[in-house]
């Protein structure tokens, strides 16, 4: 089987990195569908990066299992807003593994008036450039995705011997000010 793809566990260790090495130390985070390895890949990847650094998983404010959507972020803030009422403290930071979750956790704190957290996306879709919204997000390379995933069907049409089974693109995090 071919495929091409991003080390999704080293992307999100390097962003919950990223944030630990910035100051935060409560850390939450919003994960995908399970039955996706790149929801998986990305759990073990913040999973890692806070155990190395001596934290615990805070199962209030941590999310493994969801969807890739706006409304799931939105619905996630919402419930770490309602959990601060009852004094649970809210997330110095916040890992989501989609931008569209990143932007409804950033409607969410607009609409209850939450500021101060910092909010980083993955994809780095121009969802940001008309929702008046922006945040720092993982950049997964699209085109060199795409890229790659035609050379390898192009080789494989072509019947070409010693064909690469697969590709994994590099990830740049791409950093937007503010930046809490």
């Amino acid at each position: 089987m071919l495929w091409v793809d991003n080390d999704n566990f080293q992307a999100t260790y390097q962003v919950t990195n990223y944030l630990i090495m910035k100051g935060h130390s409560r850390i939450s985070f919003l994960g995908g569908p399970q039955d996706h390895n790149v929801s998986r890949d990305r759990w073990e990847g913040y999973k890692k990066a806070m155990t190395v650094h001596g934290y615990s998983i805070d199962k209030s404010i941590t999310f493994q299992d969801g969807s890739f959507s706006e409304e799931f972020g939105s619905e996630c803030m919402l419930n770490m807003i309602s959990a601060k009422e009852k004094g649970t403290p809210l997330p110095t930071a916040i890992v989501t593994s989609d931008d569209m979750q990143a932007l409804g956790v950033l409607k969410a704190m607009r609409k209850m008036n939450v500021s101060g957290i910092a909010v980083t996306g993955f994809n780095n879709v121009p969802i940001s450039l008309y929702q008046n919204e922006s945040f720092t997000s993982v950049d997964v390379n699209a085109s060199k995705l795409g890229f790659f995933a035609a050379k390898l069907l192009i080789g494989k049409i072509e019947g070409r011997k010693n064909l690469p089974t697969h590709y994994i693109v590099p990830t740049n995090l791409v950093e937007v000010k503010p930046f809490y």
